[in-house]
């Protein structure tokens, strides 16, 4: 299944926001005993690129993490190389977005919601 169609299939993304990297893996396998498969690590959140590559390192075959707050395409390609399959931007950025399918993550553009 990839990253997209998991999305669509099970239709809830888990937000962590303000977690610490050391709290990140708790509240991850908390979220996929109930039943949460995909994780949004927001970028605001204190070393957001160590707890994305924490739970993408030790959880990938139970959970797929992405990156939210998402500004532009250097925190886009700074996600993905942390371990992030999908991108959730709070804006439409045209680079954000070619950056994230240029690395073969899946972008998911809002507009300020």
């Amino acid at each position: 299944m990839t990253t997209l169609s998991g999305i669509l299939n099970h239709k809830i993304v888990a937000i962590i926001r303000g977690a610490k990297p050391d709290d990140v893996l708790l509240i991850a396998r908390a979220l996929s005993e109930g039943g949460v498969k995909h994780l949004e690590v927001t970028l605001n959140s204190p070393d957001a690129f160590t707890a994305i590559n924490k739970i993408a390192s030790t959880m990938e075959d139970v959970v797929t993490v992405g990156a939210g707050t998402v500004l532009d395409a250097t925190m886009a390609k700074e996600a993905i190389d942390a371990g992030a399959k999908f991108i959730i931007s709070p804006s439409l950025d045209i680079e954000t977005i070619l950056a994230t399918k240029q690395a073969g993550a899946v972008s998911i553009p809002g507009a300020f919601s």
